[in-house]
């Protein structure tokens, strides 16, 4: 999978979704070959995976809107909707450290699990 930037900026969200979820399942599959701290559990690799392509890339983010109040939230999000006639019309969703959400069969969701579910919803 690519892991260039521009390309996966200039894409669609399924498609940077798919990148993502990819690079954290082959990510995690490493660590947990590797061993160390955060081979230890799926979950573990799952996060450090997702966070090492995340920073890699460039996508984390600090935002100005964030520092108002979120429009909208979840048990693992918060979502801010941009303000009318906004010259960047993007929606911002922060989730929360470590939280994947709830999967269909009410287990806790890994990074894989909630990259999969985005990707499915988009």
């Amino acid at each position: 999978m690519q892991n260039d930037p521009g390309a996966i900026r200039s894409a669609d969200a399924s498609s940077t979704l798919e990148v993502a979820l990819e690079n954290t399942r082959r990510g995690a599959e490493a660590i947990r070959r590797g061993g160390g701290l955060f081979a230890a559990t799926r979950l573990a690799a799952e996060i450090e995976a997702l966070r090492l392509w995340a920073e890699s890339g460039g996508f984390i983010r600090h935002y100005e809107e964030l520092s108002r109040p979120p429009d909208a939230f979840g048990y693992e999000h918060e979502v801010w909707f941009p303000k009318s006639g906004s010259p960047n019309p993007r929606v911002l969703k922060a989730t929360y450290d470590n939280s994947f959400g709830v999967m269909p069969d009410c287990r806790e969701a890994t990074p894989v699990g909630y990259l999969e579910r985005l990707r499915l919803e988009n």
